[in-house]
């Protein structure tokens, strides 16, 4: 079938082998598009990110995940880049997610994670990775303090520092209690830092860590409300460890907004989340990563420029 086919002049081959490139291209494309799609859809899962590409691997005896982290060409000590140097770059490495005998080859690693959480949402269960399994180790740790006897002054003093692993605290305390919750990112909170769920209702809730000395006043209440007017949630809730002042306590049953202060907040942690049945162990869903938990493994620099509004 051959016998009549010429080979085409330069132009021509140029021409050909360019449309034969764009069509190869446009299929594997579409292919990929294709895996996508059937990945979310197998696992009601939102769609994948667009960098993310799926292939065929041995079924693992437990899905995991591992996370590769960006570098620049040229760094100083702290890992930062060395801007002595011209046409730095970032390096991205791979990371990579095991799921059911896929494999899912992510450019970043903030994108993997969104993957993991919304999997684990459906109930998909992915074993602990290297970075989780450190963190449940510092929980532990820190969950054995308390354990051994804590008042209030003992969880300002772990947290105070900390003010998003406060908040995923307190998170944890209303899904203990009942509730489906969202922690809010830094970059776009909305003046509020946790979302609730429950009952087809929706609640939102701000946490303050301070000192015993530091109260809430009014205007800390007032812009809860404000929050609220975009939020448009049922409820508001205004948790601290510290207390709220007279002004602030007045202006909240106007407004209806629920307050937390330290001496509640201590009992609720007593009775659903330090209990003595509990001792000093800490919850799995406890170790699940977010994006702030990355800020360690990253240079600071190419941290803030591309993690920070994840």
């Amino acid at each position: 079938m051959f016998q009549n086919f010429k080979m085409p002049g330069s132009v021509g081959a140029f021409v050909f082998l360019s449309v034969l490139f764009i069509s190869i291209h446009l299929v594997s494309t579409l292919i990929g598009k294709t895996k996508k799609y059937r990945f979310s859809r197998r696992y009601q899962i939102r769609r994948l990110p667009k960098g993310v590409k799926i292939k065929k691997g041995r079924r693992p005896r437990k899905n995991r995940y591992i996370l590769n982290y960006p570098f620049w060409a040229s760094s100083k000590k702290d890992g930062t880049a060395d801007l002595r140097m011209r046409d730095n770059e970032i390096i991205w490495g791979k990371s990579f997610l095991f799921v059911d005998g896929a494999v899912l080859e992510f450019d970043k690693p903030y994108e993997l994670l969104g993957v993991v959480k919304d999997l684990r949402r459906q109930g998909v269960e992915i074993q602990l990775s290297k970075e989780e399994k450190e963190k449940y180790a510092k929980l532990k740790k820190k969950r054995a303090f308390f354990a051994q006897g804590y008042d209030i002054q003992k969880i300002i003093d772990s947290y105070e520092e900390h003010p998003t692993d406060f908040e995923k605290l307190c998170a944890l305390l209303f899904q203990k209690m009942g509730y489906h919750t969202q922690v809010t990112a830094k970059s776009n909170d909305g003046g509020y830092d946790i979302v609730l769920w429950k009952n087809q209702s929706k609640a939102i809730v701000e946490c303050k860590c301070y000192s015993a000395g530091n109260k809430i006043g009014r205007p800390a209440i007032q812009k809860l409300v404000g929050a609220n007017n975009t939020a448009l949630a049922d409820g508001m809730v205004f948790i601290t460890t510290s207390e709220f002042s007279s002004y602030a306590v007045s202006y909240a049953k106007e407004a209806g907004v629920e307050l937390v202060d330290g001496r509640r907040l201590l009992s609720l942690f007593h009775e659903y989340l330090f209990t003595e049945e509990q001792g000093g162990g800490v919850y799995e869903e406890e170790c699940y990563l977010e994006v702030s938990d990355l800020r360690p493994y990253v240079p600071e620099d190419i941290y803030e420029d591309y993690f920070v509004q994840c």
